[in-house]
């Protein structure tokens, strides 16, 4: 039966997903840390997309507008992987 109560730890790209809607920052240094110790692998895609989507707005590489356009911080260079 369900009580409701939370249990156990959900998906890192939940973590990463919840960055935007966090705004006590404790709770944000928590999941920030989460994410940074637990980065998906490249088989877990769906934890991958939802963590560069979170990692994103958190690094305040895009935004949305009221209307819900994207709005990507095109003055931003990205990490080089090479």
């Amino acid at each position: 039966m369900a009580t409701g109560k939370a249990q156990g730890k959900g998906p890192v790209g939940f973590s990463a997903a919840m960055l935007p809607f966090l705004q006590n920052r404790d709770a944000q240094a928590v999941q920030r840390q989460r994410v940074a110790d637990n980065f998906p692998g490249s088989d877990a895609y769906y934890n991958y997309v939802l963590t560069l989507f979170g990692q994103g707005w958190d690094q305040h590489r895009f935004r949305f507008s009221t209307k819900g356009e994207l709005l990507p911080d095109w003055g931003q260079e990205c990490a080089n992987s090479h």
